[in-house]
């Protein structure tokens, strides 16, 4: 089973922010990235955050992921969302 880290999961996933930070020269290179991805069942979406370090010397890296069913996300953003509503009106004579 390929991890939600692999090149298909990442391409086809949202991504939310990407940060890289490199302070003094001789410090490692700081690399977050956060994204959305629909599993392929499309029955649950995944929060990833990937954080890695890297210098010539070593590189370490960490994957966080949390998921929820889409069912269960679309029961709580009906019940605690703002809702707006928009319909069309006909300007045509019947």
């Amino acid at each position: 089973m390929p991890t939600l880290s692999s090149k298909a999961h990442s391409a086809n996933a949202l991504i939310l922010s990407q940060r890289t930070r490199k302070v003094w020269r001789t410090d490692p290179v700081l690399f977050q990235e956060s994204r959305l991805a629909l599993s392929s069942d499309q029955k649950s979406l995944h929060l990833i955050r990937y954080i890695e370090t890297y210098s010539p010397q070593c590189s370490q890296w960490v994957e966080y992921s949390h998921s929820v069913s889409v069912a269960e996300l679309t029961q709580w953003v009906m019940a605690h969302g703002e809702l707006h509503i928009k319909g069309c009106e006909s300007d045509t004579d019947a």
